[in-house]
């Protein structure tokens, strides 16, 4: 904008531009992860998806945070597949270093699944190999910290204490929102329990569920109508989950984005954010690049049945209790 001035053109174009790219990286992450036919079905998942397009062209932060994420499960996937660079670190440290001035919680999930991912997983690394991948994470986390710390002191950021401490107050701590505020319900025994029940339905979350529309316009175009397309391929990603766990052994590469995608989730649950399809896309992403396995076996029929109507009933009982305790329904 500082070169092209102030017109709404020139971030939409940019935000273009960094999408095409994100496809570029998730196609290269497909590629590594999947054969080259099943790859190109999460490749058209993406660049048809009806949810990254809505916010192309909004001018927000998140498909600059999208970029960002799927470059580095991009290089990570090369580390773990023995064709990394040094530039390749490199790029991870840069680009975790630029979440900081988007969406900083999106850090510690990447960093916790890297370490997942590395010591439980059995994945085939000598023991020196796995020495140096703990180390590389250590030295990023610590060079995160210090870089954000120092930013902090210019006021540039707030400190990493002050930004997690203030997320936890809005969400389970001192400016918590209860009562008619209340996310899932009104009642304080859903206000307590709404966090586990987040986690454990975060297959089918997030539920934009339509009660008061302060805009109707935004919400039906940009929350509502995209997130039924993720709605609808719940079951193919819950099958694809059930079968890499049985052959998980042969596709190790793969639980990175799954741990990251569960670990995301977790984060969302506790700070009550799960519901915003906005603040899903990091998940969403994973979710793309997920659901290809589901074609890389043959599925059972009765078991995607037995999905589709748990999905159902998941959104059907949400729906109920939430319309219920305000007195909608």
């Amino acid at each position: 904008m500082l070169v092209f001035g102030k017109g709404w053109w020139a971030p939409r174009i940019g935000n273009a531009i960094v999408s095409a790219i994100t496809v570029v990286y998730c196609a290269r992450s497909l590629y590594l992860l999947y054969p080259v036919k099943i790859a190109r079905v999460g490749i058209t998942l993406l660049i048809f998806s009806p949810v990254f397009i809505s916010y192309t062209h909004l001018q927000l932060k998140d498909t600059l945070l999208v970029f960002l994420i799927s470059g580095v499960l991009y290089h990570f996937l090369l580390v773990l597949n023995k064709k990394a660079s040094v530039m390749g670190v490199g790029i991870i440290v840069i680009y975790l270093s630029c979440m900081l001035f988007i969406r900083a919680a999106t850090i510690p999930p990447i960093l916790i699944a890297i370490m997942v991912c590395l010591l439980f997983t059995g994945y085939k690394l000598s023991l020196g190999h796995k020495i140096i991948g703990i180390t590389i994470v250590c030295l990023v986390v610590g060079g995160v910290i210090f870089f954000w710390n120092y930013l902090s002191d210019f006021d540039l950021l707030q400190s990493p204490e002050t930004y997690f401490q203030s997320r936890y107050d809005n969400s389970l701590g001192a400016n918590a929102q209860v009562g008619q505020k209340a996310l899932i319900s009104t009642s304080k025994l859903a206000y307590f329990f709404s966090a586990p029940l987040f986690i454990l339905g975060s297959i089918v979350l997030p539920i934009p569920l339509a009660v008061k529309l302060q805009s109707a316009f935004y919400f039906t175009n940009y929350e509502y109508t995209a997130n039924i397309f993720s709605m609808a391929l719940t079951p193919f990603f819950a099958v694809a989950l059930y079968n890499w766990f049985k052959n998980r052994k042969k596709h190790k590469e793969l639980i990175f984005i799954i741990a990251f995608y569960f670990i995301y989730k977790v984060g969302q649950a506790f700070s009550l954010s799960i519901l915003s399809l906005r603040q899903s896309l990091p998940s969403v992403l994973c979710m793309y690049m997920i659901v290809p396995f589901f074609f890389l076996y043959k599925p059972q029929k009765f078991l995607f049945r037995l999905f589709i109507a748990l999905d159902i009933l998941a959104i059907v009982v949400f729906a109920v209790v939430r319309l219920s305790t305000r007195n909608v329904i």
